[in-house]
């Protein structure tokens, strides 16, 4: 039950940095959960080692839009 709540928080979290960051992407549902959930790891844990990471609620879902935007930039690049 906890993988499957990871997989679509990812979800949610990768396609809300899609929307961000329009473009044409051919990646389907299983790649914006990757990125989703790699940005949902990411996205934090930058916060917290330049000093304003706060974890869970609203805060916690911006830092992790941010982080899979940031994902999403890097694997645009590759």
């Amino acid at each position: 039950m906890n993988i499957l709540l990871h997989v679509l928080m990812g979800l949610v979290v990768g396609w809300t940095a899609r929307f961000f960051l329009p473009g044409h992407d051919r990646w389907g549902v299983i790649m914006t959960s990757i990125i989703g959930m790699l940005g949902a790891w990411a996205g934090p844990e930058i916060a917290q080692r330049i000093g304003v990471g706060r974890s869970g609620g609203f805060v916690g879902f911006l830092y992790a839009v941010g982080g899979a935007m940031l994902v999403l930039l890097i694997l645009r690049q590759l």
